[in-house]
């Protein structure tokens, strides 16, 4: 388990943090069907809106992401994940406020 003393940061995906994306979606989403697998998704929304792909990280470490999604009409949160040693710290909140103000930006 992570020290509690450890920031919390969020930033864009990046390309370098595709393994280490993939190795939590499937920790944290192991039933996932073979359409939401980790690597199809990741190369789907690196198309279209990679700005509303985005990483929490400790210490250097993707410990919850979130991807996100507009249609021109509506915004919707498509994967929230936060490593299970992780939860109950606000991670997954301040995802879901950063993919907000995401999808803010586009309409």
């Amino acid at each position: 388990m992570m020290a509690s003393t450890e920031l919390f940061a969020i930033r864009a995906f990046q390309g370098a943090d595709r393994s280490a994306l993939e190795r939590l979606w499937v920790r944290v989403f192991p039933d996932d069907p073979s359409w939401n697998a980790p690597d199809v998704m990741i190369e789907s929304k690196l198309k279209v809106q990679p700005e509303l792909l985005l990483v929490g990280e400790m210490a250097g470490t993707i410990v919850a992401a979130v991807m996100a999604g507009f249609d021109g009409v509506r915004g919707w949160i498509y994967h929230l994940a936060v490593a299970p040693e992780c939860r109950r710290r606000g991670f997954a909140t301040q995802l879901v406020r950063a993919a907000g103000d995401g999808l803010r930006k586009l309409g």
